[in-house]
């Protein structure tokens, strides 16, 4: 599969009818995240040693403006505090332009992940950028690590969509298994505390207690100790202290066998 065919299959599912769709459409819309679909075509995963794990993408009041007016070219001015909201006019568009619309999506999230020159990269990706840095001064975040979000609806308050990741985590545990298998990293890192709590509860891992021996978690059903997985809080907005920080940095340093 394809990281092309995986979008699809993603956005296929959230769409579906047959069961309560998880995205749909309302004032309020805005299209799923999307991933790089050069992936596997003209650029390759075999570089690729690592997945970074996010709750889901974060939606600003910039971010949100620049996909309404940039991307999809409504010319409605559009902000939080507007009664009318236009989703369907994004929508509209979105159907009707998807091709072009998903590779200008895909482009936007790649200068807010890597743009540090132009100051464009938001401070999520700062931190997940230096972190990997300090493992290794050989890692860059860009070069050797797949960001994904355990669910793709674009949206700041995690807390507005933890009952909607919980009464779905079926689906969304399925599209992560997906992922994985495309990208086959060496380590998983879930950046998230709600998240891991919910992979924790849900037998996602092969026991519910991290390995003493190896200092990480395993995928249920794994025959062998591939991809390590390892559970911490967002870097970002003071979740994670100095201390742990470094604490994080040196046991993945020991597991990688630096």
């Amino acid at each position: 599969m394809t990281i092309k065919d995986f979008n699809e299959m993603v956005e296929n599912d959230y769409w579906n009818q047959s069961i309560q769709s998880i995205d749909p459409v309302s004032d309020n819309w805005f299209p799923l995240m999307k991933y790089d679909e050069e992936y596997g075509l003209s650029q390759s995963l075999d570089n690729i040693r690592f997945i970074s794990l996010g709750l889901n993408p974060s939606l600003t009041t910039s971010f949100s403006q620049y996909i309404h007016s940039n991307i999809l070219e409504v010319r409605k001015q559009f902000d939080f505090k507007n009664e009318l909201k236009y989703g369907q006019e994004r929508y509209e568009f979105y159907i009707k332009n998807k091709s072009s619309a998903i590779k200008k999506l895909i482009d936007y999230q790649a200068r807010l992940k890597y743009n540090d020159k132009d100051k464009e990269q938001i401070q999520y990706f700062s931190h997940l950028t230096s972190f990997f840095e300090e493992i290794d001064e050989n890692i860059s975040f860009k070069n050797h690590v797949f960001h994904y979000d355990f669910c793709q609806l674009r949206c700041t308050d995690s807390k507005e969509i933890w009952d909607m990741l919980s009464s779905n985590y079926k689906l969304l545990a399925h599209h992560l298994l997906k992922i994985i298998d495309i990208v086959k990293p060496e380590i998983i890192f879930v950046f998230n505390a709600f998240l891991s709590k919910l992979l924790i509860e849900n037998d996602f891992f092969s026991i519910k207690k991290i390995d003493k021996a190896n200092g990480c978690y395993f995928l249920k059903g794994s025959h062998e100790f591939y991809p390590k997985i390892i559970l911490a809080n967002q870097l970002s907005g003071g979740a994670t202290s100095i201390v742990y920080r470094d604490l994080l940095v040196w046991n993945t340093q020991r597991i990688l066998g630096f």
